[in-house]
């Protein structure tokens, strides 16, 4: 009975000690097995969140310009009151959006002193840099906010003003994951 406890003993004592070369990294005999997280960053996914308030949608055309996964430019118009575009790259890579508006042909809007017309839309962004695992190594946001209201006789004037410039923001993420700003000019 001594001898079997004895051997029982032995026989888990070298499976355990087994186990314990199989799952330790730092066995010269179990190459590749890591615990260590992926730091290096190899992508990176872009969400731009896109809102407007009705009055914009009824009397102006929207536009927005951004960086497509190819690094081309692509141009979508905007005709509901929420879009969400997302795109992901390999780095080093660009990233933008710039928003345009134009009158809409065939709107009306008050030209009134005494009727006004709302100004409210929200652009934010999330950069969100990626190791090749897909892994989060660093996230980035912000953001602008519009709450206006204009006069009917003022806003022909506000629409001209912006027309290629009612938000834009771009950026060059480069190899290691930082962003620095550019101009689309």
């Amino acid at each position: 009975m001594k001898l079997a406890a004895v051997a029982c003993f032995v026989i888990m004592a070298a499976a355990l000690s087994s186990c314990d070369k199989e799952n330790n990294p730092s066995n010269p005999n179990n190459p590749g097995k890591t615990d260590e997280k992926d730091t290096k960053p190899a992508s990176v996914e872009m969400t731009y969140k896109l809102g407007f308030c009705a009055d914009m949608l009824k009397y102006l055309d929207i536009s927005a310009e951004y960086y497509d996964e190819a690094g081309k430019i692509k141009t979508i118009q905007i005709a509901k009151d929420s879009t969400n575009l997302t795109v992901k790259t390999k780095l080093p890579a660009k990233h933008g959006i710039r928003m345009s508006v134009k009158q809409k042909a065939g709107s009306n809007p008050p030209t009134s002193p005494n009727e006004y017309i709302a100004v409210k839309f929200l652009c934010t962004y999330r950069a969100v840099v990626l190791n090749s695992k897909g892994e989060r190594l660093k996230t980035t946001s912000d953001g602008t906010k519009s709450d206006l209201l204009f006069p009917g006789d003022t806003y022909p004037r506000w629409v001209k003003d912006k027309g290629d410039g009612l938000y834009s923001i771009l950026f060059e993420i480069d190899a290691n994951g930082e962003a620095t700003k550019g101009s689309w000019k």
